[in-house]
């Protein structure tokens, strides 16, 4: 029984001990070396933006070849999970949109990254 509970704490630290927050993100930009830290967070809020992309098409492809949705389902599901940018609007612009969000709801900067930016994206 002690290794089980020892090899379920193990897991649960696992998982979450890399998870980034917007409060890591802000307090980087506060506390670091802005020109090496705010490239560091630009690369990573659009390599989440990124795979978020990916994981929408991988899934909606998968549950096509699947046959639990027909074509018709999955491009109207492509359709609603877009992220769609203007032209105007560079990587560092988009990073400037997922900053202002978090710095703006602080009752919401302890949750993921991830989580964070279809939110920011979608306001």
């Amino acid at each position: 029984m002690i290794i089980r509970i020892f090899f379920y704490i193990i897991i649960f630290d696992l998982s979450h001990g890399q998870s980034i927050t917007g409060n890591d993100l802000l307090s980087d930009l506060q506390n670091s070396n802005k020109n090496f830290v705010y490239s560091y967070w630009i690369g990573m809020v659009n390599g989440n933006i990124q795979g978020y992309e990916y994981g929408i098409w991988y899934a909606l492809d998968q549950f096509y070849k699947d046959g639990k949705i027909n074509n018709e389902e999955r491009n109207l599901f492509l359709k609603h999970f877009n992220l769609s940018f203007s032209n105007d609007l560079d990587e560092e612009d988009i990073f400037k949109i997922v900053w202002k969000y978090i710095n703006k709801n602080p009752d919401i900067r302890h949750m993921q990254l991830s989580e964070l930016i279809p939110m920011a994206l979608s306001e």
